[in-house]
């Protein structure tokens, strides 16, 4: 019996690239392997700028929740910047402590309120977002 070929789909996990790299072709990408033939799939990335907001404990209220006011301001120019040319967004948190929940709560509050706004404007491509969790020094 001698095999014709098969057919294979191919995705390339965008979380393998380097920071600031987005995929710009088609993913995943349609392959038809045959026995004894060398088969290659490319993928296009670009260098997106990337915008960096570093967060600490002291940007939440007491409760340990919300932003402080002066924080959440802050969430109009974050979008404002990140609309003048794609962009990767990277959210470190730097924790004082070691409690993992509540700095994950807190990436997904900045997050979260970052993403809300960035669907209410007019915006040329999708965003990007990547978050760290780093213990303060």
């Amino acid at each position: 019996m001698s095999r014709i070929g098969s057919s294979h789909l191919l995705k390339l996990d965008p979380r393998s690239l380097p920071t600031g790299y987005r995929i710009v072709t088609e993913n995943p990408r349609h392959v038809r392997l045959s026995a004894g033939s060398i088969s290659t799939v490319e993928f296009g990335v670009t260098h997106a700028r990337v915008l960096r907001i570093d967060i600490t404990d002291d940007a939440f209220t007491s409760d340990g929740m919300q932003l402080r006011p002066e924080w959440a301001r802050q969430v109009e120019t974050i979008v404002n910047l990140l609309q003048v040319q794609p962009s990767v967004l990277r959210i470190v948190y730097r924790s004082k402590t070691r409690n993992d929940g509540s700095a994950r709560s807190r990436v997904w509050e900045v997050r979260r309120a970052i993403e809300k706004l960035w669907r209410t404007k007019q915006n040329h491509y999708r965003l990007d977002v990547e978050t760290a969790i780093i213990a303060a020094q």
